[in-house]
């Protein structure tokens, strides 16, 4: 029953065989709760306020979905930055030690502690000794 004209064709003629007592009684009853089940839904139907109310409970619907699709998405982000983070904290210590393990051996080398100059003094280091080339 893929219609609504269907179903009341059907309806019709399950209350037109009902009305000549061409039913049993297990049969009668099923077609009496399915015409009582119709024409309540045909009258929701037809009923502004509830039209409404479906209209309203399929907006929210779509809003739900589309705020688990984003709180899904922040999740993943959140892990996304939490693992970067944890790379960064890595690295972040890895520096600590190399500038530690350069402090100590700098004192006994000074080509070692040119090592421990940040990336930013190294840099302008070898512009400067650049621009001494030329």
């Amino acid at each position: 029953m893929s219609s609504d004209f269907q179903c009341r064709l059907l309806l019709e003629s399950l209350e037109t065989r009902y009305a000549a007592d061409k039913l049993g009684d297990e049969l009668r009853t099923a077609v009496d709760q399915l015409a009582t089940t119709v024409h309540r839904q045909q009258a929701l139907a037809d009923d502004p306020a509830y039209r409404q109310a479906v209209e309203d409970v399929q907006r929210l619907r779509q809003h739900l979905a589309f705020d688990a699709e984003r709180s899904d998405a922040r999740e993943a982000e959140i892990v996304n930055l939490r693992s970067e983070l944890r790379r960064k904290n890595g690295e972040i210590e890895d520096l600590h030690e190399a500038l530690a393990r350069a402090r100590t051996e700098g004192d006994r080398s000074p080509q070692l502690a040119s090592q421990a100059l940040s990336r930013q003094q190294r840099r302008a280091v070898e512009r400067a000794s650049r621009k001494s080339q030329l």
